[in-house]
C-alpha cells in the first residue's frame, strides 16, 4: 500500500469510512433501497439477511483499504489497565444482548426469513418497547457502540474512524427518532420526554434490565 503523508492518509481514512456509512445508509430498507420497489419482489423477504451480509463484507473491505502505515499511537492501555476496555466491551455486548431479548434479534439479523425465532416474538414485532433497558435510555445499542469505539487502543487512524462512525450513529439515532414519531405519534413523544437518549439519568435495578415481558396492566 502506498506510503501517504499524515494529512493525506487521515483524509483518505475519513473518505473510506464515510463512504461505508453512506452505502450502508442507502442500502437500508428505510433509505433509498426502500423506495426502489425491490423490497416488494421475491428478494424482499430475504433482504434484511442480504443487507447484513453486505454490511459485514463492505466493513471488511473498508478495513482492508484503510491505510495504516506510519500511524501514530494516541491511546495505549498498559498492564492491568487493559482490563478496563475488556470490561467495557463485555458490558457493551451485554447491552446488545439485553436489547435482543426485547426486540426481535433474529429479525434484526435477517434470520427470521429462514424460519428462526419464536412465534411469540414475531407476534410482538412492531410494538413500541419501553421496558427493560429501553426504560433507561432510548438508544442503548448506539450508546454502547459509541463507548466501545473509544474505549480501546487508539491510533490517529482509529480516532478518525471512531469520529466518523460516532457521527453516523448520532445521525442514525435522529433518523430513527423521526421514524418512530411518525409510527407511534404521541406515545413515542411522551416516551422521549421521559427517557434520555444515550446517558442514563439513573442507575437501574438488575431486575428492571432483565425484564423481557411487558408489565401486566
Amino acid at each position: 500500500m502506498p506510503d501517504y503523508d499524515s494529512i493525506t492518509r487521515l483524509g483518505l481514512v475519513a473518505i473510506i469510512w464515510s463512504g461505508w456509512c453512506v452505502q450502508h445508509s442507502l442500502l437500508n430498507s428505510d433509505g433509498l433501497m426502500g423506495r426502489t420497489g425491490i423490497l416488494k419482489s421475491g428478494i424482499g423477504h430475504y433482504y434484511r439477511l442480504i443487507y447484513n451480509i453486505a454490511a459485514v463484507v463492505t466493513l471488511i473491505v473498508a478495513s482492508k483499504l484503510t491505510p495504516r502505515a506510519n500511524e501514530l499511537s494516541i491511546v495505549e492501555w498498559q498492564e492491568w489497565l487493559k482490563l478496563v476496555p475488556v470490561a467495557i466491551w463485555i458490558g457493551g455486548f451485554l447491552i446488545f444482548w439485553l436489547t435482543a431479548r426485547l426486540l426481535d434479534g433474529w429479525a434484526f439479523l435477517g434470520l427470521r426469513a429462514l424460519g428462526v425465532g419464536s412465534k411469540k416474538m414475531r407476534d410482538s414485532e412492531g410494538d413500541l418497547v419501553t421496558r427493560g433497558i429501553y426504560g433507561v435510555v432510548r438508544h442503548p445499542q448506539f450508546a454502547a457502540g459509541m463507548v466501545m469505539l473509544w474505549v480501546r487502543d487508539l491510533h490517529d487512524t482509529d480516532i478518525v474512524i471512531s469520529t466518523v462512525l460516532c457521527a453516523y450513529l448520532l445521525i442514525g439515532a435522529r433518523i430513527e427518532e423521526s421514524r418512530l414519531v411518525k409510527k407511534f405519534g404521541e406515545k413515542y413523544v411522551r416516551y422521549r420526554e421521559q427517557v434520555p437518549a444515550f446517558i442514563p439519568a439513573r442507575i437501574p435495578r438488575l431486575q428492571e434490565l432483565l425484564r423481557s415481558n411487558p408489565p401486566r396492566s
